[in-house]
């Protein structure tokens, strides 16, 4: 009996000892499998983002810069948490990377957004013009006049590339006369000016403000509306505060009018609320189709809305509410475009 049992057992031994050494081998090769996966979908999201980024440097829109530039951000903490082998938060954040990295194709393909940011370019170098034209009046500082003259003609021909809808140079000449118009303003003494701290977080700010701006129109919500007014009017008294030479307190200033307009964008991109700007716009742009029947040019405009506003409707649902934001303004300022092609 004793003798008959040894064959038998012999072979368990030798299989339990092989089960044991082969053990960690078979646990680590579902694990040696989602890592080799993941580390693919990794690379195919870099290779995204490269395309994305030709894109985005053609355009030149501001809003996309800023969304690529969260998505090479994601990017990069996804590889480092890849790295470190937390796989799970490595997969969601190249999953978030590769969907900013959408909204910034989708910003970059709306040229038409380069008519407000020209404007406001234009506005804030034409105001800091004539403060300088005010400081210089009734002085005898014709090197500063010379230059305040030169700087005024580059002006008068950016407004007319913005007027002849050539968006792209109109904004880099804005930009050039932008920071020609500081450089005076520090030159003719101006104390508010002066302070390159205060004078760089404010541009920052009112950058933030007006991009809340682009983003909450048409959102109607009152709360977003006050947000709003409230951003501004804290930029204006943080303006006062610096030009009293209250820097601290202005910088303070300076940090609520960003909040407030922060604020103001978390307002409109509640589910609800974005869920009535989408219907709001679809239902504008079916009235359009209407009366664009023959115009092929507007057709094309309204055509392209369409697909900002799918784009919109898919991000809705899979409660991405940045994303849909950012597209349901690329719809509104499409629609705008063919509003204005269409006379209506």
């Amino acid at each position: 009996m004793k003798n008959n049992k040894i064959p038998i057992l012999v072979p368990l031994l030798s299989l339990a000892l092989i089960l044991m050494l082969a053990g960690p081998s078979i646990a680590q090769g579902p694990s040696t499998d989602q890592a080799v996966r993941l580390e693919r979908e990794l690379e195919r999201t870099d290779q995204a983002l490269e395309r994305i980024a030709d894109a985005v440097a053609q355009a030149n829109v501001p809003l996309a810069e800023l969304a690529y530039e969260q998505a090479k951000d994601l990017q990069a903490r996804a590889w480092e948490a890849f790295h470190d082998d937390r796989l799970v938060i490595a997969a969601a954040l190249t999953k978030q990377a590769r969907e900013r990295g959408k909204v910034a194709l989708s910003l970059s393909r709306q040229v038409e957004q380069y008519e407000g940011a020209v404007v406001r370019r234009l506005e804030r170098a034409s105001e800091n013009l004539d403060r300088v034209a005010e400081t210089l009046a009734g002085t005898d500082r014709s090197v500063l006049q010379n230059l305040y003259e030169s700087t005024r003609s580059n002006l008068e021909r950016a407004w007319e590339f913005y007027r002849a809808k050539q968006y792209k140079p109109a904004l880099k000449l804005a930009d050039q006369v932008d920071q020609a118009a500081r450089k005076l303003m520090q030159a003719a003494g101006l104390s508010q000016m002066a302070d390159a701290s205060y004078e760089r977080r404010r541009e920052a700010v009112r950058d933030f403000i007006d991009n809340a701006g682009d983003i909450t129109a048409g959102c109607e919500s009152i709360e977003a509306e006050q947000q709003m007014a409230r951003a501004r009017q804290m930029l204006q008294l943080a303006d006062d505060l610096n030009g009293k030479r209250q820097s601290g307190q202005a910088l303070a200033t300076l940090k609520r009018s960003r909040e407030a307009a922060m604020q103001a964008v978390r307002e409109c991109q509640g589910s609800d609320q974005l869920e009535k700007r989408y219907q709001r716009l679809l239902d504008e742009s079916e009235r359009l189709a209407e009366q664009a029947e023959g115009n092929e040019a507007v057709q094309e405009m309204l055509r392209r809305t369409r697909e900002q506003l799918d784009i919109a409707r898919e991000h809705i649902q899979n409660d991405n509410p940045e994303a849909a934001a950012a597209a349901l303004q690329a719809a509104r300022l499409t629609m705008q475009q063919a509003r204005r092609m269409l006379g209506a």
